[in-house]
């Protein structure tokens, strides 16, 4: 049911941020330029918070008005859950960062890029994300690794505090003393699942000069490329972040191929000689520590650009599904990955297929430690398909079943288990592959904090 116009007029009285309704103009840049579905959630309302006050407004407004909530940072959610036909808390515009020594309180709405290239300038880093356009409260409260993250742990793991509006419209701080079961939930359970965190407090790392690489060879050396990623790349000192990525453009005219690419803090780059045959294409470049600090993910779709697609134009559609992996593939499995990435290849579809290293200082923290349960793991496996925004419905869905059948090809050697930045839209956000053993606990933990199911009812 629509909401009047009385009830939306006295809500937007009382924000210090701002209100967008279907009828305003500046509503378009709510939209998002990916999709996972093939059908498009557009919210009555955008609260646009300047304030932890907005929050709680915009959280009393939708339960006096029963329309369903989703909040979202940056807007990145692979499952769409940073939308909503209901009301949305968007956080952009809380973007506040200040330092103070090695702490640094910060708003959700930083994007990494920001964050990064500030803290940088200060010779302070945190190590939350690849993407340069994610937001930082969706970075870390799934967990949210980055070019140094093997060095020195996830966006999560330097978490010291947090400031959280609950779905009753509570305001709360937790850290290690204050609401322990809230702040242990909140370092990796994933984004908006007990409460808006509207500040941040994060102990910042120093910033290292780093050397950054990328080669690159045609498809036809896939399988030798990536057979040397997975006995080395996984147990690599900590100091080597080395990811391997498969691409397929969306663009059927230009040839597919497979890259390494990452940063080395101290260790040179003596370890690519490892890989065969020689490159066609190799990049290094010597990066002072302020430089390394913001280094971004190398590789995007064309599309990614967009802001946001304008009233009837279709947004693009982004599949993601993962998993992480105890152990290595065997030789049949990476030839399977590698031959249906290049098979049936359709324009204005692109495919990729993303291996990204664990270890390092991932495993330094207990599984139990804290919600982000995921310590033990080799690697991650992520398959990902683009459909670009003028492309057609059937290439959509085509896109859907690529992503399935490449997932299923690795799932045989995987773990079950998926990295919680990394959702799919048919899962629920309490989802046992997400949590693991962590499951009960976190359970408990959503019933106290959020007992009507606000943010977990997706």
């Amino acid at each position: 049911m629509a909401v009047a116009a009385a009830p939306l007029s006295r809500l937007a009285d009382e924000l210090s941020g701002t209100l967008s309704t279907p009828e305003d103009p500046e509503y378009v840049d709510c939209r998002l330029p990916f999709l996972s579905r093939l059908d498009e959630r557009l919210p009555q309302v955008v609260v646009r918070a300047a304030t932890a006050a907005d929050v709680r407004a915009g959280l009393a407004f939708a339960r006096a008005h029963r329309l369903d909530v989703a909040v979202r940072s940056g807007g990145h959610s692979f499952a769409d859950r940073c939308s909503t036909d209901g009301l949305l808390l968007d956080l952009g515009g809380l973007r506040q960062l200040r330092r103070d020594g090695d702490l640094v309180t910060a708003g959700p709405g930083l994007r990494m890029r920001e964050l990064r290239r500030r803290l940088a300038a200060d010779g302070r880093t945190v190590s939350a994300g690849w993407c340069p356009d994610v937001g930082l409260g969706g970075a870390v409260l799934g967990g949210g690794y980055g070019s140094l993250s093997r060095l020195y742990g996830l966006g999560s793991d330097h978490l010291v505090a947090a400031e959280v509006v609950l779905a009753d419209g509570r305001t709360v701080w937790c850290d290690a003393d204050r609401e322990p079961d809230l702040f242990w939930a909140l370092r990796g359970a994933g984004g908006g699942l007990l409460g808006v965190v509207t500040t941040f407090v994060l102990r910042a790392r120093p910033t290292v000069p780093a050397t950054f690489f990328e080669c690159r060879w045609p498809v036809r050396h896939a399988a030798d490329v990536i057979g040397t990623w997975l006995g080395w790349a996984p147990e690599a000192p900590d100091e080597i972040n080395c990811e391997a990525v498969l691409v397929s453009p969306h663009e059927p005219a230009d040839e597919p191929h497979v890259a390494v690419f990452g940063m080395s803090v101290g260790a040179g780059t003596g370890f690519l000689d490892r890989f065969a045959p020689d490159p066609e294409h190799v990049e290094i470049r010597e990066l002072p520590a302020a430089a390394a600090a913001a280094v971004s993910y190398p590789e995007s779709p064309d599309d990614l650009e967009v802001t946001g697609p304008q009233w009837g134009t279709s947004a693009g559609r982004r599949l993601v599904r993962s998993e992480f992996f105890d152990r290595s593939l065997p030789p049949e499995a990476v030839a399977a990955l590698v031959e249906h990435l290049v098979a049936g290849r359709t324009a204005g579809q692109s495919r990729e297929l993303e291996f990204i290293p664990w270890g390092g200082a991932y495993g330094r923290v207990a599984p139990h430690a804290t919600a982000f349960m995921h310590r033990r793991a080799r690697f991650i496996l992520r398959h990902t398909g683009y459909a670009v925004r003028r492309t057609t419905d059937a290439v959509r869905r085509d896109t859907r079943r690529w992503v399935d059948r490449s997932w299923a090809l690795a799932h045989p050697w995987g773990s079950g288990l998926i990295y919680p930045n990394y959702p799919e839209p048919d899962r629920s956000p309490l989802d046992p592959a997400y949590h693991g053993t962590n499951l009960d606990r976190l359970r408990r933990i959503v019933a106290r904090y959020d007992p009507d199911d606000v943010f977990t009812h997706g």
